[in-house]
């Protein structure tokens, strides 16, 4: 339902498109005179074709559309909503995950083709190997889950400190910083790196963005592992957030 809701508003779902085409002619512009000018990185080489891909990948499908799940779950949380829909036979957590899940699709399939064929009109497409190109798309799935759950646990945050846009706008600009969305991590200095890679934000997307257009086998390892932590961080944090907050549902509504 949310999908075919998604697809009717046709001017808007164009419009995105045509943002999105316009902020990557920025970063294309922005990076190709950075990379004439300043050394590549000497601990992880990225090529323009790569940083383009990942910042296509990273945005597509890390960005967060429309309202999104966590402004939702502080509508619900804060008109008192949610206290009928906890009642409903089915489980709150996926009904939102199908939702948002609906919410994406259409601009990740059709805007992804478009924008998709934009970033190789512009750069071409780097070397992707098959096992890597699986491993990734693999990785992909999991990071969406794990970003649901990021998002899931903002708006849960309304439960405690009843409006929870404020954090939802500075997680908005951490992903464009941390999750790869505007410069890829590889370009931070050494020490900085090493703490953002160690946070949920660039194990979200960017982590499958790197394994797919090339990374060194321990860098694999280390990206592979890093996600199944935090996927397995994230459950048992969302898990437990949902059920403290729940507590303080009332009749009255939040």
């Amino acid at each position: 339902i949310t999908f075919a809701n998604r697809m009717a508003y046709s001017v808007d779902f164009v419009s995105e498109i045509l943002f999105m085409a316009f902020v990557f002619s920025i970063l294309f512009f922005l990076h190709r005179a950075t990379a004439a000018v300043t050394p590549t990185s000497s601990i992880e080489k990225l090529t323009l074709v790569q940083t383009m891909w990942i910042i296509f990948l990273t945005t597509l499908l890390a960005g967060d559309r429309d309202k999104g799940v966590s402004k939702t779950l502080n509508e619900e949380i804060l008109s008192g909503q949610i206290a009928y829909q906890l009642n409903r036979p089915y489980s709150y957590a996926l009904f939102h995950f199908a939702q948002d899940l609906g919410g994406k699709l259409p601009a990740i399939i059709f805007g992804g083709a478009l924008t998709g064929l934009y970033i190789y009109f512009l750069v071409g497409l780097p070397q992707i190997s098959t096992p890597a190109l699986l491993l990734g798309l693999l990785m992909i799935c999991v990071g969406m889950v794990i970003s649901f759950m990021l998002r899931f646990c903002i708006g849960l945050c309304a439960f405690w400190i009843g409006n929870a846009d404020p954090v939802r706008w500075i997680y908005l600009q951490v992903m464009v910083v941390a999750g790869g969305m505007a410069v890829p991590t590889a370009f931070f200095p050494s020490a900085i790196r090493k703490v953002i890679l160690a946070l949920p934000f660039s194990n979200v997307i960017y982590g499958a963005a790197r394994i797919i257009v090339g990374c060194e086998q321990a860098d694999l390892l280390f990206y592979v592992g890093m996600q199944l932590f935090w996927l397995v961080m994230m459950l048992i944090i969302t898990r437990f957030m949902f059920k403290r907050g729940v507590k303080n549902v009332t009749i009255c509504g939040g």
